[in-house]
């Protein structure tokens, strides 16, 4: 901080972005408060870097703050943000906070994203909403909107886990018709609650879709499986 003259705001950023990989959130804050004692201004990265760490550390309140210095600056409110607060507001509890938000993107922008929508569905299942992340991910279908494999394995993963493994394979299919690979985390949900009920038949067909499709099983794949021959 003491070079002079001072390294650019692209060599920042690329710092600020490894210490929030390695999750020193503080620290990343720290470092964007002395960049500010220093007369650097604020650029549109570091406010989002800014929001995200402050949404990490359950501070959800301060990252509002944030998004209301992007606005007053004159930067615009970019998807990232708005996901990260939504992600922000479901860690900390706040579920019809982040539904609400949700809607306000909906009619006010920006437009949600895939990754928009697989927060809203991970935020649902965590807190044993499964029924209304299904009924959002229909409309979300019905509207057109782009959904990844992430969203769907979501949900598949918190049915398996609530014992509802044949909603989990209807899903499974739904995505799969729809030109939505499943990964191996999925696969790996899908096959171990068959093997948990004694389905081997199930879980060998599951088996030969995935390694069909090109996906190399895990070895809680084969654990699984194993289990279950022995038992």
């Amino acid at each position: 901080m003491k070079t002079d003259p001072l390294p650019s705001p692209r060599d920042f950023s690329l710092l600020l972005g490894a210490v929030v990989r390695m999750k020193h959130y503080s620290t990343a804050i720290r470092l964007i408060e002395q960049l500010r004692s220093l007369g650097v201004e604020d650029n549109h990265i570091w406010l989002n870097i800014s929001l995200n760490c402050f949404c990490r550390l359950q501070r959800v309140d301060l990252g509002l703050s944030i998004l209301g210095r992007i606005l007053k600056l004159g930067f615009p409110i970019d998807v990232v943000a708005s996901s990260t607060l939504i992600d922000g507001l479901f860690i900390q509890g706040k579920t019809d906070q982040a539904l609400r938000f949700l809607d306000d993107m909906g009619r006010n922008g920006p437009e949600p994203d895939e990754t928009t929508y697989a927060i809203i569905a991970k935020g649902l299942c965590r807190v044993g909403n499964t029924r209304l992340a299904i009924e959002l991910l229909r409309d979300w279908e019905e509207r057109g909107c782009r959904l990844n494999s992430f969203a769907y394995g979501i949900i598949i993963d918190s049915l398996c886990k609530k014992g509802f493994i044949t909603e989990a394979l209807r899903l499974h299919g739904i995505m799969s018709k729809k030109g939505v690979e499943p990964d191996v985390v999925t696969y790996n949900s899908l096959i171990h609650s068959m093997c948990d009920v004694g389905q081997m038949e199930g879980a060998l067909v599951l088996l030969k879709q995935m390694t069909s499709g090109g996906i190399q099983p895990s070895i809680f794949t084969y654990s699984s499986l194993v289990h279950c021959l022995c038992n």
